[in-house]
């Protein structure tokens, strides 16, 4: 019998590393915050991030190894085509930043027209409305939100059968 433990020269298969814990942990406390927060400006920052890490994960897919590199192909495989079926399916929308600066540098170039027209409509404003603007705000934070999850287990999925796959053909 060998005084080796059984785990070494393997590391765990739930095993993360501080850096991403400290990211998770700044992932959810995004979404908890954008859910609790009436302005736009969450749903835009969570759409921004899931789309950077999406992108990101295409850059480790082409350039990293072993098993980031089969963590990132999970993670963007499974990412993308949840989005892509978020928005065929569900008629997923994001309003992303850009919309909303370009909406920010109109009001500002026309400001003498546009105030008058924004106090009128804002004061017609119902609360069916103001419930159906955080309706559409909560649901974009949500899809968000579940993108980077679907995305994290396709990650671990890959990142599992890579793992398999190299234990095969050292002979384990």
């Amino acid at each position: 019998m060998s005084d080796k433990p059984l785990t070494a020269g393997r590391t765990g298969f739930f095993q993360f590393s501080l850096g991403t814990l400290f990211l998770t942990t700044t992932w959810v406390a995004m979404v908890c915050i954008g859910l609790n927060t009436k302005t736009r400006l969450w749903p835009d920052i969570i759409g921004l991030v899931t789309l950077l890490a999406l992108l990101t994960a295409v850059l480790v897919a082409i350039y990293g190894q072993g098993q980031s590199r089969a963590f990132a192909v999970g993670f963007a495989m499974f990412g993308f085509a949840f989005l892509l079926c978020l928005h065929r399916f569900d008629g997923y929308a994001p309003q992303l930043l850009a919309r909303n600066s370009a909406d920010a540098l109109f009001r500002a170039m026309y400001k003498a027209e546009w105030s008058p027209i924004a106090s009128a409509l804002a004061a017609r404003q119902s609360a069916t409305k103001r419930l159906a603007e955080t309706r559409a705000r909560f649901v974009e934070i949500i899809q968000g939100a579940s993108i980077m999850l679907v995305a994290t287990l396709g990650g671990i999925l890959a990142r599992y059968l890579f793992a398999r796959k190299s234990g095969k053909a050292a002979g384990h």
